[in-house]
């Protein structure tokens, strides 16, 4: 179908109005936080993780597949070493809990806890590792998706076992390691949100997305922003239960956002417990020799290479669906109809 003057009118329209929007926030006025420039020297060693994942429904079942991949990689540009794992697998959809429960739950609980196991068990076959990272916030590795025991008892214990083993293995790198979990969302609203940084309108106090605070601060260059109290909590709820599995997880985490390479664009840097501006400046000074291309190398490897593609799961699928053909319904018509898309 073609595109009608409407449509093109009323994406005009909304231009203009992003235009506004843009003329308002540069007569922002921001208080409160500072940008500090950074260079990296010297030479660190680190663990890289993180996972891809495909899932589809079939015939009143929920199979899905998560690989995950670690590297041991040093800031001179050199891999010391390449760990892999997978997981395929299969739950049975109920009336109690459907596609997105388990998305939510069990798929994305396995491949957090696959890449903190595959993590732990690359930073112990290397020596000197320095640094864990991760992809992603400290908080939404952490936090319990506590779902209710009344109502899905046997998805609440998997998940729940899941994630004890995670937070374990999490505690024990942070006691050994600089942990540290790099996001690409910057749109949330944390350091306005709460007071931390001012934000002012002419007189008047706004809450905007943290990437419209750093940019408008920030220099055309490798840094970090710093402000008065970078320190976060996590949930209650968490912490209870981490304490009650006997992990030994921080309760706080610092929170910035740096730029590791000056035509790169902003990340969300997390790290476990009360880090200092000097452990701060440290940190993203370290990451910034990891990151020629804008992200760090070790995150960005891991990333390409545990990636499974939709032609990839379906080829896959067909190991499974030759021992489910039934002769009425073609191989074919199963693998293109049932997709769930992301």
């Amino acid at each position: 179908m073609p595109t009608t003057s409407s449509l093109i009118k009323a994406f005009t329209d909304m231009g203009s109005s992003f235009r506004d929007e843009l003329t308002l926030y540069s007569h922002m006025s921001i208080s409160g936080i500072e940008w500090f420039n950074v260079r990296g020297s010297g030479r660190v060693r680190v663990v890289g993780c993180d996972s891809s994942r495909q899932y589809e429904v079939l015939r009143g079942f929920l199979v899905y597949a998560i690989q995950g991949v670690s590297v041991v990689y040093d800031s001179v540009g050199e891999t010391l070493g390449y760990y892999s794992d997978a997981i395929a697998s299969y739950i049975t959809l109920g009336e109690r809990w459907g596609v997105k429960t388990l998305k939510d739950t069990i798929i994305s609980s396995s491949a957090k806890t696959l890449e903190a196991r595959l993590a732990y068990n690359a930073s112990s076959r290397v020596d000197n590792i320095e640094y864990i990272l991760f992809d992603g916030s400290y908080p939404s590795f952490v936090e319990a998706l506590l779902v209710s025991k009344r109502l899905y008892g046997e998805l609440a214990r998997s998940s729940y076992s899941l994630w004890v083993d995670r937070v374990k293995l999490v505690g024990d790198l942070i006691e050994k390691y600089k942990v540290v979990f790099i996001s690409k969302s910057v749109s949330k609203s944390y350091l306005t949100g709460e007071d931390r940084v001012k934000a002012l309108l002419g007189n008047k106090a706004i809450r905007v997305p943290d990437f419209i605070v750093v940019d408008k601060i920030s220099q055309q260059d490798t840094g970090y922003i710093w402000y008065e109290n970078p320190y976060f909590k996590l949930k209650e709820t968490t912490i209870e239960e981490a304490g009650k599995a006997g992990a030994k997880i921080s309760r706080y985490y610092t929170l910035t956002y740096a730029r590791l390479h000056p035509r790169g664009r902003f990340y969300q840097v997390t790290i476990p417990g009360k880090a200092s501006r000097e452990e701060v400046e440290e940190i993203i000074a370290d990451l910034t020799l990891l990151s020629s291309e804008g992200y760090p190398t070790p995150l960005t490897i891991p990333h390409h290479t545990s990636r499974i593609t939709r032609r990839e799961f379906k080829d896959l699928l067909s190991y499974v669906l030759a021992y489910t053909e039934t002769g009425r319904e073609p191989l074919e018509h199963v693998l293109t109809t049932n997709i769930i898309r992301e």
